[in-house]
Order: structure tokens, then sequence, then C-alpha cells
């Protein structure tokens, strides 16, 4: 018996251990998007679903980064804490099986009715892929209702240019490839 509860308690802080190790992987793989000096300061959490998110960790800073899901491929992105709210509806759209076309619509109309609003100049930052070591570096700036002729910029997409993405509306945005 008393063997049966040493085992007992190996087994559990092995278990404990591991579960430990698996969230601060999820952590520096969630953090990996943001520039280095933001990533120690970082809120972390986990939504697999809408409206179950867990903190995997509390920051001090405004960055709020969302782990990696179990789902297929790798995606990983930050944004600021203000900006929480349309992140999770973004989120939410994307889970319900919407098309970009759709949720740029959906969410241009909650922005003017006034359900969240969009600040210029806020940065999100974003890696999506297959697999985390093929995952392409994006950030967006957003610039609320910016066109291309306000921007300067192209509407159409390029992995080695900035360019300009949902042109007009409330959620225009500038999308910028890194490595």
């Amino acid at each position: 018996m008393v063997l049966f509860a040493v085992i007992m308690v190996f087994v559990s802080s092995g278990i404990a251990v591991g579960q430990e190790a698996a969230a601060e992987k999820q952590i520096a793989d969630a953090v990996s998007a943001l520039p280095e000096p933001l990533r120690a300061g970082a809120t972390v959490v986990l939504e697999p679903e809408p409206g179950k998110r867990t903190v995997l960790r509390e920051g001090t800073n405004a960055m709020i980064c969302m782990a990696d899901t179990p789902a297929p491929g790798f995606a990983v992105s930050c944004h600021h804490n203000d900006d929480d709210a349309n992140a999770l509806r973004f989120w939410e759209l994307v889970a319900a099986g919407k098309s970009a076309e759709e949720i740029r619509d959906i969410l241009s109309a909650e922005v003017k009715e006034g359900k969240f609003k969009v600040a210029a100049g806020r940065v999100t930052y974003s890696l999506y892929g297959p697999f985390q070591s093929s995952a392409i570096v994006l950030m967006s700036v957003a610039v609320p209702n910016a066109t291309a002729e306000s921007a300067g910029l192209s509407t159409k997409m390029d992995h080695f240019r900035p360019w300009l993405m949902w042109a007009g509306t409330p959620l225009a945005h500038i999308m910028l490839p890194g490595q």
C-alpha cells in the first residue's frame, strides 16, 4: 500500500511537471510573435473555442497573446489589451466559419453601430502557417477608413511589401510582412 502511494506521488508529480512544461511552451510560442522587448510582460491566454479562455500567464504590459490551439496548423497573435473585445469577436466569427468578407462586413457594421472602437495606429502581431517552423510573420497597423489613395499603398496582398487590407472600412489596416 505504501509503495502504491509513493508511485502515485511520483506519477502525479510527473503529470504536473509535464503540464507545466506544456504551458511554458505554449507561452513561449505565443509571445514569439512579439518583438523581444514586449515578450516578458505580455499576458498569454489560451482560447480553444470562443468563451473558453484560460489565462496561462498574467502580464505586466498592455499586450495579450493568444496561444496556439490544438487545431491544425500554427497560429498565434498578440494585440493591445484595449483591442481584446475586437480580437475576441474576430476569432468568434472565424470559429463560426465566416469568410474574410463576411467578417469584414460584420465587424465594420458593429464598429459603425458603436459596439467597439478601432484605434488608429494600434498594432497586432501574428504568426500563421501549417507548421510553426514555416509560419509567416505578419504585423498589422490599424488605419480606420484609409484608402489606397490616402495611404499610398496597394490593396493587393504582397508577401514582400506593405499593403492595405479592407481599405475604406473602419477596419482598414496596413499589413506588414516580416521574417
